[in-house]
């Protein structure tokens, strides 16, 4: 009869050791959902940034190794941020030759603006480690 006791003393242990184990099964499991498929999504974000950038912004064409783009305000005014692995002089050539209604140019500091007549768009250009960063503010709809 010793035995017998102990061996449902033992059970009634395991009992509680898994009821607790399901306990935390019900809350591990989904979770360890979650933070898989968050690292998956982050994982492919960072993997493929050129899918994160659109390949224009308000008519404003982007380069197609422009990446680690980011939309502050899709509604107007409008404006994005982005990085191009480029000089500034290349990138400044790049919206110059894609872009003829940018005319004006200013030097302030070490960023360059480009602006449409208009003051419309402007695209403020500057260097950024190994790169450039490229803001785009537009004022309103482009016609």
């Amino acid at each position: 009869m010793k035995q017998f006791g102990k061996q449902i003393s033992m059970t009634t242990r395991q009992l509680e050791n898994l009821s607790s184990t399901r306990s935390f099964m019900r809350f591990a499991i989904p979770m360890a959902c979650l933070i898989a498929s968050s690292l998956f999504y982050l994982g492919s974000a960072l993997a493929s940034p050129d899918r994160g950038c659109p390949s224009q912004f308000n008519q404003i064409k982007i380069p197609l190794d422009g990446k680690l783009c980011q939309i502050f305000a899709a509604d107007y005014p409008a404006s994005m941020v982005l990085f191009i692995p480029q000089t500034p002089e290349k990138v400044i050539s790049h919206y110059l030759a894609a872009h003829p209604e940018l005319t004006s140019f200013k030097q302030i500091k070490s960023r360059t603006i480009l602006q449409t007549k208009d003051k419309n768009t402007t695209l403020v250009v500057s260097a950024d480690g190994q790169g450039t960063q490229v803001d785009i503010l537009v004022k309103a709809p482009v016609s």
